[in-house]
């Protein structure tokens, strides 16, 4: 057995830079955690808008079970509605997007990025909303993640100019352009408890309406807690602080300085 490594120190006071052209596609906080009490669709859904009215695009959620029948005098399938679970609600531009779920809660940012201020102030704000609805007693699992995205050449090239961890070698027998590559890492946080899964992957080019879009190579970190926490928005507002410094580590040790170069 490997032996333990030393506490990591997360140094709250370490500033980073800020990225004119940051690649994030996405930004997301999560709540995970079962709501002890009454979850019934009307009475929720119209506090939550008394207190959205930022967000006027909303929308219902329902769960459907299909059932396959074998027996020849029903029909082949059925639709089961196994009731309302949750909502979600949109500002006008679609950019921010809210998920109020009976087990989780989470807050989109879509690109364009503003910054960590405002991302995390609305994140806890909209949280806020949803622990007076649901009492939480205790959250099971926070989660920060962070989808970046960015051009890729159309032809071969090598991916150690983008990345600093290497990848396992591609084939070298024949004169092959690589077409998709997926790679994913999963860290426990020494001391902490915290963990990071680090995900690298080429999406190749895509036809959409205006013509091919270019192949994209995505960086995707998502920080999380390991055990329970409180769910007090206060301490969760600390951890987020620490879970974004974690975060920062990870996107700038994972680019090349040319890469990097290219975001500013």
């Amino acid at each position: 057995m490997a032996p333990a490594s030393a506490p990591l120190s997360i140094n709250l006071a370490e500033s980073f830079e800020h990225l004119s052209h940051a690649p994030i596609s996405e930004a997301v906080f999560q709540i995970t955690g079962r709501v002890p009490s009454a979850w019934d669709e009307k009475p929720t859904v119209e506090n939550l808008k008394s207190h959205l009215p930022d967000y006027p695009l909303h929308q219902s959620l329902r769960s459907i079970q299909q059932k396959v029948n074998l027996s020849p005098s029903q029909p082949p399938t059925q639709s089961v509605d196994l009731g309302w679970n949750g909502a979600v609600f949109r500002n006008l531009p679609g950019t921010q997007v809210a998920n109020f779920h009976r087990d989780s809660f989470s807050f989109s940012r879509l690109a364009p990025y503003e910054n960590w201020k405002s991302f995390s102030s609305e994140a806890i704000r909209l949280y806020t909303f949803h622990l007076e609805q649901s009492q939480l007693p205790l959250v099971q699992r926070i989660g920060l993640r962070f989808v970046n995205q960015f051009d890729a050449p159309a032809g071969r090239f090598d991916i150690g100019d983008f990345f600093t961890q290497s990848l396992s070698l591609p084939q070298q027998e024949l004169p092959l352009t690589r077409a998709l590559f997926f790679h994913q890492d999963t860290f426990m946080v020494p001391g902490h408890d915290y963990g990071v899964t680090i995900t690298r992957t080429l999406q190749p080019e895509m036809p959409t309406p205006a013509g091919p879009a270019a192949p994209k190579l995505i960086l995707d970190i998502d920080v999380f807690t390991t055990e329970p926490s409180p769910a007090d928005p206060v301490q969760i507002r600390a951890r987020l602080e620490e879970m974004r410094w974690l975060k920062n580590k990870m996107f700038f040790g994972s680019l090349t300085p040319a890469t990097i170069e290219s975001f500013r």
